[in-house]
């Protein structure tokens, strides 16, 4: 998984110097292998760059596995997602124009903590005590939002996932 960081925030492409063919070409080259890799493409301001550092760095950490990946489109959505005893910690990121989102456990919120926002990317956590089980995510979106559910585990694994292509075996 590719994740990408351009620094400047979303007014600096208007600059004259981003305005470029090689520059549109160059971004929509990051653009293009994040999102085929299941990365992402976050233009972030140069003050964000120590947050955005701290996220990207949790999803390429060992023991970390994602649990769940939905997009939505307009309207509530309820989804449920099973946390076994090995995982300590789970995070939960989103992407687009997700207006409400929260997640219970037989019946109660969770409150997420140390929420960070970068750009259009939302992450909070939450760590796992006693609350092993059936958890239910439940979102509000206005148009696409994209969710997703990693889990950081007591175990030290590593899981890697690789796409065969035309039938012949992925080298690393």
């Amino acid at each position: 998984m590719c994740r990408f960081m351009r620094t400047g925030g979303p007014g600096s492409l208007t600059h004259r110097r981003c305005n470029t063919a090689s520059f549109k070409k160059g971004l929509e080259l990051y653009q293009y292998m994040a999102t085929s890799t299941g990365g992402a493409l976050l233009v972030i301001r140069k003050s964000d760059i120590f947050s955005a550092t701290q996220v990207i760095d949790r999803t390429v950490r060992q023991g970390i596995v994602d649990i769940a990946i939905k997009t939505v489109t307009s309207g509530s959505h309820t989804f449920r997602v099973n946390i076994d005893a090995s995982v300590k910690t789970v995070f939960f990121q989103n992407t687009g124009d997700c207006q409400r989102f929260t997640v219970s456990y037989e019946g109660r919120v969770l409150p997420l903590t140390d929420p960070v926002t970068i750009d259009n990317l939302f992450e909070g956590k939450i760590n796992v005590t006693e609350t092993h089980g059936e958890w239910m995510i439940n979102v509000t979106a206005n148009s696409k939002c994209s969710i997703k559910v990693i889990g950081r585990s007591t175990f030290g694994f590593v899981q890697t996932l690789a796409k065969q292509e035309s039938g012949e075996l992925a080298r690393f």
